[in-house]
This record gives C-alpha cells, sequence and structure tokens, in this order.
C-alpha cells in the first residue's frame, strides 16, 4: 500500500481551512494590508480626536513606568516587565491610529 501524498492531488474541501476555501491563494488582501501597515492620519478636533487619545495614554503608561520602577527590584524580570509595557504601550496606540482614515499622503 502506498500511502505518499502526491502535491498535484486535489485536496478534499474538508480538508481545507476556511481560509483556504475563501481565499486559495492565502493572502491577506491589499485592504487589510493598507489597514495594518498604512498611514492613519490622526483626528486632531471632534468626538474622535485621537491626537488627544495618545496623549492620554502616554501619560498613563509613564505613570505606570514610573510605578513600576519604584516598586520593582533591579534584575531581569524588572527588564522583561519594562520590555513588555513598551509592547503594550505600541499595541495601544496602533489601536488607537488604526481608527483613524488611512492617508495617500
Amino acid at each position: 500500500m502506498n500511502d505518499s501524498v502526491n502535491p498535484s492531488e486535489e485536496v478534499p474541501a474538508s480538508d481545507k481551512t476556511i481560509k483556504e476555501l475563501v481565499n486559495p491563494q492565502g493572502l491577506i488582501g491589499t485592504d487589510e494590508l493598507m489597514h495594518r501597515f498604512g498611514y492613519h492620519k490622526p483626528t486632531i478636533h471632534g468626538a474622535q480626536d485621537t491626537v488627544e487619545a495618545h496623549r492620554r495614554l502616554r501619560l498613563r503608561f509613564i505613570e505606570l513606568a514610573d510605578w513600576l520602577d519604584v516598586l520593582l527590584p533591579p534584575g531581569r524580570p524588572k527588564s522583561v516587565a519594562f520590555t513588555e509595557l513598551e509592547t503594550a504601550a505600541m499595541w495601544c496606540h496602533k489601536a488607537l491610529a488604526q481608527q483613524d482614515p488611512i492617508s495617500t499622503d
């Protein structure tokens, strides 16, 4: 009995992931790529003022970092905690930024 797989053989639909069925090339797509990597111009005025939201977020992270700097003893765990705090700040700012429209500038 030969159990080898022939790469040119069609995979049954039941063995494919939903992404493969919807997008057989596995492409993310231009719209999603632009959303992820495009420049989201900050909204300066109104209820969706992301410039102010970024400023407030930055102040909260600085406040937390100051508190942790005093609370935590020196060492690798503190260093890792600050690296992860920076990562969290980055993702929070990205979440805010992606609310803004994509700019072609």
